[in-house]
């Protein structure tokens, strides 16, 4: 392929863009394994609670009969004893299970949400190396001057948010620069409008008692997604200026 010229190589840059793209998707479908470590996590953190809750009014009970029973067993002559020492240490090692428990379900939960946010970050890359190979014939198809790549975006354009992407056309002689401000007005409205749903459902203290944790990921990740567009949004508006 290589030694087929431009072609070859176009078809090589292509293939490195869905290389990229499919070792996404593989990330992301990796990172529910960490969702479902995550859950294990919970249910076994739950478990011990309840261990511990009954360990220690176990153990607050032999405290406070062990004396008594220790003292009258010893003037009997017998030797029986009540250790509510080791009970009262039973228990705490049963919370410092439970504090370990909640510690790795939020480790798991972080790294599948890390997993996720980073799955697609050499895509941009990869799509770059494709822009710049068949750039000729994009300004040809665009009938525009130039199409780069660059980190900042140029005052006095239309923007368009595309996935992780903003796109810009300095169109600033022909455009109607308030209907532009209202487009992006409006999308941001939207998106603020599905981040306070969000927010009131993870603020429901009845919905996040009874919801399912890989539930509650989900709409934490939604919750997530939707902030990051509305940042974006925000810094379309910014930029925009007539």
């Amino acid at each position: 392929m290589k030694g087929s010229g431009g072609f070859g190589r176009a078809l090589e840059l292509m293939g490195n863009l869905a290389g990229a793209v499919w070792d996404g998707i593989k990330a992301v479908a990796s990172s529910f394994v960490d969702d479902f470590r995550s859950i294990k996590a919970s249910v076994e953190q739950l478990w011990l609670k309840l261990m511990a809750f009954l360990s220690n009014k176990w153990a607050a009970f032999l405290a406070t009969i062990g004396p008594t029973f220790n003292n009258v067993a010893e003037t009997l002559g017998t030797d029986a004893r009540i250790d509510w020492f080791g009970t009262q240490s039973y228990a705490s090692m049963l919370d410092h299970a439970v504090s370990n428990a909640g510690v790795m379900a939020d480790r798991y939960r972080q790294r599948a949400q890390d997993t996720r946010a980073h799955a697609f970050d050499v895509v941009g890359p990869a799509a770059q190396a494709l822009l710049a190979r068949n750039k000729a014939i994009i300004l040809q198809l665009a009938r525009v001057t130039s199409a780069d790549a660059a980190d900042t975006l140029p005052k006095g354009s239309a923007q368009f948010v595309i996935g992780e992407a903003v796109a810009a056309l300095p169109l600033g002689d022909v455009i109607d620069f308030v209907k532009e401000r209202a487009r992006l007005e409006k999308d941001l409205k939207k998106a603020n409008e599905e981040i306070a749903r969000f927010d009131a459902k993870l603020g429901n203290e009845q919905f996040v008692a009874k919801a399912p944790e890989e539930v509650l990921a989900e709409q934490r990740e939604k919750r997530a997604e939707a902030a990051a567009l509305a940042l974006r949004l925000v810094e379309a508006l910014t930029r925009l200026q007539p």
